[in-house]
């Protein structure tokens, strides 16, 4: 029982103990959500399947010790024309159901990424990811909880995109953003412009929504903390 009426709560983290660790972010994700199971809440985590991780053991291993399982389906969204597809793997434990994505070049490790663009590339993954596994597995949260910078996209997603705004998965849900980490090298702090590119262009998002992305005092630059 639900002690709480949180409902149904939906946590979006690329970090969670023991499945892929960087700091104090695969802690709480640990914790807190097994913790808010135990009084009755109806918790999932959302996030990727680490394919290969200085920060992890191997993909395969971690497969095998936690019997994380295929889902048998695949999502899929698209970047500027382009579709991406990922796998989707399940595991239940501690009361969680934690939902892992899976991709040869978005999920192949924590964090990093030499350009922009690819930073970027995989933060659009896991936030387009996450919203394509809600709808595909029937959720309705509640609660919506992104975790830092890299989950932050998923609030302009379903807030401005109408097939995701309109959508009935979402629409009792409250969107919360979790800073664990507010220093300015963990804000996502990027040019709008690389190679002469316009990187707005990533996100799928109408020109007139790119106040989401401003960085809040200097709006020549995006601020992803800020969306």
């Amino acid at each position: 029982r639900d002690i709480f009426g949180a409902g149904e709560t939906v946590f979006i983290t690329t970090e969670m103990e023991p499945f892929a660790r960087k700091g104090g972010l695969a802690d709480v994700m640990n914790e807190l959500p097994s913790a808010l199971a135990r009084l009755g809440v109806n918790v999932t985590v959302i996030m990727p399947l680490y394919s290969s991780d200085p920060y992890l053991r191997d993909q395969k291993d971690m497969v095998e010790k936690y019997g994380i399982e295929y889902t048998g389906r695949n999502i899929r969204y698209f970047v500027k024309g382009r579709m991406v597809e990922a796998g989707v793997h399940r595991l239940k434990q501690d009361g969680v159901t934690v939902y892992f994505l899976t991709h040869p070049e978005y999920a192949n490790y924590l964090y990093g990424g030499v350009t922009t663009k690819e930073k970027l590339l995989k933060d659009i993954f896991l936030c387009r990811g996450a919203i394509e596994v809600m709808r595909a597995f029937n959720m309705h949260p509640t609660n919506i909880i992104l975790n830092d910078s890299h989950a932050a996209l998923v609030a302009p997603f379903i807030k401005t995109e109408p097939f995701y705004r309109d959508s009935p998965n979402f629409s009792n849900a409250k969107i919360n953003y979790a800073i664990h980490n507010l220093g300015f090298s963990y804000q996502e702090v990027y040019e709008f412009w690389e190679n002469g590119e316009d990187l707005f262009g990533l996100f799928n998002l109408n020109p007139e929504h790119i106040y989401w992305l401003r960085h809040p005092w200097d709006e020549s630059r995006m601020n992803l903390t800020a969306a």
